[in-house]
């Protein structure tokens, strides 16, 4: 099983990293001194006025720009989203950076989804990615071609408060793996406790971009017996 924060990106510890972030933040700084930009020890985060997450499920897209890229995508979509209905967050510290998930995207909809992949992919499409675990590729989805890169998809339950769906994904996973005898005996097997879930079997990403809001019970039932307490 691979571990939740993964793959770590050594790259943002570098030295040409660093002199980067010297030299953007301050400029961030100021890009981001408007109305719907909340900055935090850690996340600067966009949202529109009024808005709140569904209580069922969110989709969520990652774009996981490579060190070289990181600065200057920002003040890309700090541009091209400002005044938009789209929240969204980065990673903005002293330090972390190698974290893989430091640009995340949330949306209500799967055609929505649709849309902010063809606009991430004309404002970031020169950019270099990296590669992240605990998401799907916007491929597996259904959402580009084989070769498309760097844009990750996941999917919040919202209805489990400060859940993420990559933390969601890893404890469920390490959970199935000591369990397998037991899902196997369930009617329809894993195969249907993962769909239920909202778990690809195939994939490191949610099951369905419309999830059956009449499987949340079950997920919280479950969720007890996994976290109890």
């Amino acid at each position: 099983m691979r571990p939740y924060a993964s793959p770590l990106i050594e790259g943002f510890r570098g030295a040409p990293f660093q002199q980067l972030r010297r030299r953007f933040q301050p400029v961030v700084r100021l890009a981001v001194h408007k109305e719907g930009f909340h900055v935090g020890p850690r996340w600067t985060r966009y949202e529109p006025a009024g808005w709140a997450p569904p209580r069922g499920w969110l989709l969520k897209l990652y774009a996981c720009l490579g060190p070289a890229s990181y600065w200057a995508g920002i003040l890309k979509l700090i541009s091209a989203f400002e005044e938009s209905k789209v929240t969204w967050k980065f990673y903005n510290a002293s330090s972390g950076y190698e974290r893989p998930d430091k640009i995340v995207f949330y949306t209500e909809s799967p055609r929505k989804l649709r849309q902010l992949v063809r606009k991430l992919r004309g404002l970031l499409g020169r950019s270099r990615f990296h590669k992240m675990h605990h998401a799907a590729t916007t491929h597996q989805m259904g959402l580009e071609g084989p070769t498309s890169a760097g844009l990750y998809v996941g999917c919040d339950p919202t209805f489990m408060p400060r859940l993420s769906f990559r933390m969601y994904r890893t404890i469920c996973y390490a959970w199935a793996e000591q369990n397998r005898g037991y899902l196997a005996r369930l009617p329809g097997g894993g195969e249907r406790w993962f769909l239920r879930m909202n778990l690809s079997s195939k994939h490191e990403g949610p099951a369905s971009l419309n999830p059956d809001p009449a499987n949340i019970r079950y997920v919280k039932r479950y969720w007890r017996l996994i976290m109890p307490g």
